[in-house]
Parts: C-alpha cells; structure tokens; sequence
C-alpha cells in the first residue's frame, strides 16, 4: 500500500516545530528569571474555635489542634499560625515548618511542647509550659537549620529543660526567648551532642530556673555572649549560671527602679500641693537602647517637670514626653539611645517630679515596649535585651486641711500675739510634714493654719512672753484625721515675767519692782503682763493666782482634740 509521504513528513515538521516552539519558551522564561518552579509555600491555621477534618486550616476555618494541621494539612515548609488560647498539645513537627505562635497562644502539654524530628525548622512567640517534667523544646532526631525565638519558656515542673538538644544539630539559631522557673536547665546540650555550622544563643533571659541557664554537658566549646542571666554580674556567682564549656562574656543586663530621691520627707508619701520626686535608674549591662514607659494616674499626679542626664540621648523621633504631654495622658514614654555601651549598677536615666492632686494611692507601673532594651553586638540576629525586672513604685497622695482654734491670754482683752507651732508629722502612717507654724490674728486670738496634711501626728508648742508657755508632753500632741480641724480653745496662764516657764520669786520680783509704774516710767516692760501700760494690782494678781505653776503641770486638762 502506498503511504502519502508528504503528509507524514508534514506532521513530523509540525511536531518538530510544537516541541522547539517549547523548548525556546522554557530557555525565555528561564531567561527572564521566572523559571519552572514548586508553588509558593502556604499558611496554615489553627485556633481553639477551630475544627479539625480535611477542609480546615484557612483563615476563615481554622483547625482545632496544630498537630492535626501539621499530620494531615501542611506541606513541607508551609507556616501554620496558631492563634491566642491555651492548646493541651504536645506537638512532633515531622516535616520542616514555621510555627508562628500569636501573642496569648499557650502551649501547656503534660509532655514536651514541641518535639523538633525535621529539617527546616522555625518555631516563634507565644508561651510554652510543659508539665510532668518534659523538656519545652527537644529535639526527637539529628536534624539541620533549627530556629528558635521570641517564644516565652515557664513553669516547668521536675527536672525539665527550657531547650534540650537532644541530638546533633547543624545550623541552630536560638534569639530573644525567656526561660524561666524551668524544674532543670535553660538549655542543655545532652552528653555527645554537638552542634555544627552556623551556632548563635543570643539576646535570651535565663531567669530562676533550678538548674543551670545553660548546660554544655561535654561538647566542644560554645558561644552565648549577649545573653541576660538574671544577674548584673552575669551567670556567676549569683546568676542563673553555666555548666561546661561555654564562652558567656560579656552579657546584659536590665533592671529598671522607680525611686523617691527628694521633694518629700516621707518615701513615697506627698500632700496635695506638694512635690515629690521620682528617680528612674537602671542597672545596666552592655545597654545601647531603651524605649518604656512610666504610666500613673494623672488625676491624682499631676508632672511638674521631666529631667533628663547624659546617660541616654534623644532625637526628634526617640525622645522623653513633655510635662505638657504626660499631663494629658498616664504616661510618661521614654526613649533613648547611646553612642557607647551603658554600664554599671543605679544607673540614672531621667528624674520626674509630680505634685500631688487629690488623695490616694497611685501605682507607677514601669512598661516595657516592643525592644524596649537593646545591645550592639558585633555580630549575630539579635539586639534584644529582656529586663530582669521593671520594679514598679507607688506614691500616697494625702488629703490637706485648715486647722483653726483660739487661743485667750488670761487677762487680755486683746488676744493677739500667741504662736502656736506643729512640729514635723510623728505619726506611724502619716506623710510627716512640718513644721507649721501660725500666729494667732484678730482681737479674738484666732488661729489658723492652711495646707496641713493629713493624716498624721503633730506635737504642738505655743509660745507668748510673759505666760506659761504650752511645750511638748505626751498629751500635747494632736493627730489630723479630718477635714477642717477644729482645735480646743487654749488660756494661756499669765505671770511668767522672766519667760522661765514657772511662775515663782523671781516674776513677784520683777513685777513688785515696777509697781505702781505707767507709760514711760515702765522701765522693765516684762513687769505688765495683762499689756495695759500700767503695772498695778491686775497683773499682781496674774502673777499670784498662777504662783507655783510651771509649764508641764500647767496644761494639764488642755487637749487639743474636742
């Protein structure tokens, strides 16, 4: 049979064609860099009002557990982001993926958080608390390109490790976690472990955990500079320390304090309409940064002033609020940075003196931001530095009254002159302000007194020429509880010519040698007790109805509280 060989080799021309046609549009895209590739990694979800089954995992229809979502819905090198809540899991990552953990996201398993037996791993933020003694983080197999960070690692119970390389790894990356109160170490790196390629520990807080912040049980040495130990003076003596060989100098150190410097004489305590000052100081190891805030409550505090120091410097964009500022809002945010590191104990960083507004107590809470302490390494991911501790502070705003009272000088029809004083506040609670001191005005011997505090205890002297004075006793003192205190009236004693504080020979002396005398001829004026220009029976008979009196026993019936 005869074949039509035109058309055969026309279909083979074709062919040949389709196919170069091919080729060249793979060299083109290859060219213009689009290449023949894989599709893009995808992102899983997880949250506690999820389901698991085969069709979850989107934003919208999330899973219910992580582990179902890595087993049965990820692929290698996707990222499954876990939402807020608590997840009773303990999760194995068998295939290389991120985990992304929300801020609120809580693993609490009674077995490890997480087990790491893949490649290409990157576990990130949330909390990990793990019970019954396991380990937060282990790894299940010897595996490359593990990356820990940004995840909070607490409240271990028994002999658990926050981290505990289990195997060999290459290339590990563990930045900016918090462990602590761990029952074992930090991290530990198990006997006949080693880690190969790229190994950096930085930038992490090891905190009150009952073994060591990390353990090098018998590898070769290893690097975790930069890194906190719960210590100013690093790991030892009284840090979280380190076991084994391990090179942990230099490293940092947060501790910020709130603290009374001046302005009031009693920490921590102010009257409305007084200052008090505020320090805030830091013990610092290897700090280039620090961005947080001072918050209050403004209707009770109001801020007089912010002084700064030259321990941290500021720019338009990284600066200290304004009174202006902090005054519209509880806060006082602070920002600052330095061209060398900052080091050493207390540490002053700005001073903020308040006035107090209205009475109560008002917390100063010290918050920390987003990299709120940073450090300038010479190398490696992090520039992070957790605070050991924000040691928040507090300030009493007491209330302020008026005292008033009178004082009647025996035989005066003017009662002006007497000065009654409140020594410095005594009482156990009180803020201790004083003395005040006031003069009685008017023909009526008033007194009044604005601006005293309370509550406290005051003991009260009063002082007049030529009668007995009041002096401190046991009895003579007055505690200030209410608004608008109104004292007792006081008579003072006349007699006391020689103001000895005791009415005896000499005052008959003084006054009998002036006897009779008036106006001008009075040539020793303490001899007129009553102030009438004349020495005559009247102030005779001041002097001999208080005979044999004194000060101490004078008073006795006088309290200064109705």
């Amino acid at each position: 049979m005869k074949t039509n060989t035109k058309l055969r080799l026309a279909l083979s021309s074709l062919t040949l064609l389709a196919a170069l046609v091919l080729v060249v549009s793979a060299i083109l895209l290859l060219g213009l860099g689009v290449g023949i590739v894989s599709a893009d990694p995808g992102t899983v979800y997880v949250a506690t009002t999820g389901t698991d089954g085969p069709t979850c995992g989107t934003e919208s229809s999330p899973c219910l557990t992580i582990q179902y979502a890595i087993d049965n819905i990820a692929s290698a090198n996707d990222t499954i982001n876990v939402a807020a809540g608590t997840y009773n899991e303990s999760v194995n990552i068998n295939k290389g993926l991120t985990i992304v953990l929300a801020d609120g996201a809580i693993i609490k398993p009674t077995s490890p958080c997480f087990t790491v037996s893949a490649n290409d791993t990157t576990i990130s933020g949330g909390v990990c608390e793990p019970s019954g003694g396991s380990d937060g983080i282990v790894t299940g197999q010897a595996v490359n390109n593990l990356v820990i960070r940004d995840i909070e690692i607490r409240n271990g119970s028994g002999a658990g490790d926050g981290i505990h390389i289990a195997h060999d790894v290459t290339n590990l990356q563990i930045f900016d976690t918090y462990i602590h109160h761990m029952g074992g170490d930090g991290i530990e790196y198990a006997s006949g472990v080693t880690v190969g390629g790229v190994h950096e520990v930085q930038g992490n807080l090891f905190q009150n955990n009952t073994g060591y912040g990390v353990n090098n049980v018998d590898g070769p040495s290893y690097d975790v500079e930069y890194n906190s130990w719960n210590h100013y003076g690093g790991p030892t003596p009284s840090g979280d320390g380190v076991s084994g060989s391990l090179d942990y100098t230099p490293w940092t150190h947060v501790v910020v304090s709130s603290t009374t410097s001046s302005g009031s004489p009693v920490a921590n305590k102010v009257g409305e309409g007084y200052q008090i000052t505020y320090t805030v100081e830091m013990d610092a190891k290897e700090v280039w940064g620090a961005d947080f805030d001072l918050n209050f409550d403004h209707t009770k505090l109001e801020v007089k002033s912010i002084i700064t120091n030259t321990t941290f410097q500021q720019n338009d964009k990284c600066k200290v609020s304004t009174p202006a500022e902090a005054n519209g809002s509880d806060e006082i945010s602070f920002c600052g940075y330095s061209t060398t590191a900052v080091n050493g104990p207390a540490q002053e960083v700005f001073k903020v003196v308040f006035e107090g507004l209205d009475a109560g107590t008002v917390d100063l809470d010290l918050d920390e931001t987003d990299d709120a302490f940073s450090m300038a390494p010479p190398g490696g991911g992090s520039n992070n530095i957790y605070a050991s501790a924000l040691n928040d502070g507090s300030v009493t705003v007491y209330d302020v009254t008026t005292v008033t009272g009178r004082i009647d000088l025996q035989g005066r029809a003017d009662d002006t002159g007497a000065v009654m004083t409140f020594a410095k506040g005594s009482g156990a609670d009180g803020p201790h302000y004083g003395p005040f001191t006031f003069s009685t005005s008017g023909y009526w011997g008033s007194i009044s007194a604005s601006n005293v505090v309370y509550t406290d205890t005051y003991d009260i002297t009063v002082d007049m020429d030529l009668y007995l004075n009041v002096i401190i006793t046991s009895t003579k003192s007055v505690t200030i509880t209410t608004d608008d205190q109104v004292l007792t009236t006081l008579a003072l004693l006349g007699g006391d010519a020689d103001d000895s504080d005791n009415i005896d020979i000499s005052d008959t002396v003084i006054i009998c040698g002036q006897y009779g005398n008036s106006g001008s001829g009075i040539t020793d004026s303490r001899a007129d007790i009553n102030a009438d220009d004349a020495v005559d029976i009247s102030d005779l008979a001041l002097m001999c109805g208080n005979y044999g009196k004194d000060s101490d026993t004078a008073y006795a019936s006088w309290t200064p509280s109705p």
